[in-house]
């Protein structure tokens, strides 16, 4: 838990334990906000630039403090080893008297460990949402092969 301004709290939270696929609402989520730099290296943004560009997917930026290796997935004796694994689920949310708004909720691309004046760890975590596995979908060819192809026509 960390406070911005005008006592919003900000929570950083991952999904160790639940695939990708999970529904959010079922997810077990483990608050990592203690261990994220809160201001100002986390960040959001959706949408588009101007309207004619394609709607990209939402991307989320945090980043990590990893000084006691805890980001590190080599680190045999730490206690995500065997979690740090691309696709992991992530969300960040507020709460602004007694309201919870959720800002992003997405899928982590990985952990990339960078030090820093070679005096600090830090791991800068690059999220995606789902509409990226949307994006990535192969879509039918056309509205015929979908429906009448489907159904296997003998004649």
């Amino acid at each position: 838990m960390a406070t911005w301004f005008d006592s919003v709290t900000v929570f950083v939270e991952v999904a160790w334990d639940d695939s990708p696929l999970t529904a959010t609402g079922s997810c077990s989520w483990t608050d990592e906000t203690a261990y994220a730099r809160v201001n100002p290296q986390l960040s959001c943004r959706r949408g588009r630039n101007t309207e004619l560009t394609d709607f990209a997917p939402g991307t989320m930026s945090v980043t990590f403090d990893n000084r006691t290796r805890r980001f590190d997935s080599s680190n045999t004796a730490g206690e995500l080893y065997g979690k740090l694994l691309p696709m992991k689920q992530i969300r960040w949310r507020v709460v602004y008297s007694g309201t919870t708004a959720y800002l992003f909720t997405g899928l982590i691309l990985g952990f990339p460990i960078t030090y820093p004046g070679m005096t600090d760890s830090t791991v800068t975590v690059q999220c995606v949402d789902r509409t990226r596995l949307l994006e990535q979908a192969a879509l039918p060819a056309s509205a015929y092969a979908t429906e009448v192809l489907a159904d296997s026509p003998s004649h």
